[in-house]
């Protein structure tokens, strides 16, 4: 009975938690993400392929990742989920624990993230059971699929598309997701962020700067299903190979 108690006041307080905090913020983010579209800064294509997100069912957004802004640009995406459906709809992030969690400056997203412990391969088993219980409860969940920042990816471990551009090989995680949860893949590919917000990785000594009115394109793919029992590797490819060819579209 005790532990109900305890349980139902966490929920109030998460639930209380978006709806003070993220979603004011959420909010205010997304105004300026419009405000970008309207100078023509920031440019999306092909909105409407979220629509499917009202629909109560299983979804992952799988995300390529240029820069540290990443996060907010998606979210700011999806401002109409975070305003008009901030406790059904909104989508929860996969965050690193190590940059983004535990930051003080991002405790009001804690209760629409999901930690990943990416360093601890216990851990981010465990990680992994929390995410695929969001899934499961019908929530978003928004995941960046490359394991990290494109920047710190090591020379021989990208994949390219016919434009040029570049992702690092996929994580198994969102495979592994796909086929235990049988969610809908949601790819999307991000363009320019890493010339427009600061980007560092100090084994490679990069360290970019805030570029204002630089550029960026987010393009919306459509939704793919897989079957329980699809080759990993081949779940993989496929992803990967239409966050490109979105990245492609976005060049344009």
């Amino acid at each position: 009975m005790r532990r109900t108690k305890i349980k139902k006041s966490a929920t109030w307080l998460g639930k209380a938690a978006i709806l003070l905090f993220s979603l004011p913020l959420g909010v205010l983010i997304g105004l300026f993400f419009r405000l970008g579209m309207m100078l023509d800064i920031t440019e999306v294509m092909h909105a409407e392929r979220l629509s499917c997100l009202k629909k109560k069912g299983k979804k992952i957004l799988a995300c390529n990742h240029p820069s540290l802004g990443d996060p907010f640009f998606i979210a700011a995406l999806l401002l109409e989920y975070f305003a008009f459906y901030p406790l059904k709809c909104a989508p929860l992030i996969v965050t690193d624990r190590k940059n983004f969690f535990k930051r003080w400056w991002f405790q009001p997203f804690n209760e629409v993230s999901v930690a990943l412990d990416r360093d601890d391969e216990t851990k981010k088993a465990a990680s992994l059971i929390r995410i695929k219980e969001a899934v499961e409860s019908g929530r978003p969940v928004m995941i960046f699929v490359e394991g990290g920042r494109t920047c710190k990816g090591e020379p021989d471990e990208f994949l390219y598309s016919k434009k040029g551009n570049k992702i690092r090989f996929l994580k198994g995680g969102i495979a592994v997701l796909a086929r235990m949860t049988g969610a809908e893949i949601i790819p999307i590919g991000i363009k320019g962020s890493d010339d427009a917000f600061p980007n560092y990785d100090e084994s490679q000594g990069l360290r970019t700067k805030f570029v204002p009115f630089k550029r960026v394109a987010i393009a919306v793919g459509e939704p793919i299903k897989f079957d329980k029992h699809a080759d990993k590797m081949k779940i993989v490819q496929i992803v990967g190979s239409r966050i490109l060819s979105l990245m492609d579209e976005a060049s344009v």
